[in-house]
């Protein structure tokens, strides 16, 4: 497997797993969730995974598996984390898909935080609510990036770092609505 997990339409009548198959489903995603902490090629996949967890069906396990073949064949992943000269700026990367979910129609937010060339922390996250709008998702999508660059600056402040932010965001609608004075058009935010 190249990809530890693809999209895929929904199945409607997917049965739900025997109990015991259940059992050991939920015990490998949990597994799997820790291991994603460290491994940001893996968390979107094991992200839906999780979303199983109260009713794992046969779709699901069949996901687990694809993840499984994949760490087969990529068993670690190395982040080189090389020498660099002081920086005082973190770089803040943020996207978002539309309704990424055929059936709740949620969507999922990821990105990034890098100190200079280093890897701090990554995510991958289904909203919570249904988005009405690409421009409102997008905009969650760089709330939780914003939320996430607040608190490095808090945990730098702990070291005696005083750290700027970059936040870089693809979405010219996000941007447009993050930058306006006052609620306009857009009060359902």
């Amino acid at each position: 497997m190249t990809t530890p997990g693809v999209d895929e339409p929904q199945v409607d009548d997917d049965p739900e797993l025997v109990h015991w198959k259940a059992s050991q489903f939920r015990s490998v995603a949990a597994s799997a969730n820790y291991l994603a902490l460290d491994r940001p090629d893996i968390q979107c996949a094991v992200k839906e995974l999780c979303r199983a967890m109260a009713k794992p069906t046969e779709e699901s396990w069949r996901k687990l598996y694809r993840l499984a073949k994949y760490l087969t064949h990529k068993p670690r992943l190395i982040i080189h984390y090389k020498w660099q000269d002081p920086v005082n700026e973190i770089s803040t990367f943020s996207d978002a898909n539309w309704a990424g979910c055929l059936k709740s129609r949620k969507s999922t937010s990821g990105g990034v935080v890098k100190w200079g060339k280093h890897l701090l922390r990554s995510w991958s996250k289904t909203q919570t609510s249904i988005d009405l709008s690409l421009a409102e998702n997008e905009f969650y999508a760089t709330l939780k990036a914003a939320r996430e660059s607040l608190g490095m600056i808090s945990m730098g402040r702990e070291f005696n770092q005083t750290l700027s932010v970059r936040l870089m965001v693809d979405a010219s609608a996000a941007l447009g609505v993050a930058q306006r004075q006052g609620i306009g058009k857009i009060r359902h935010l």
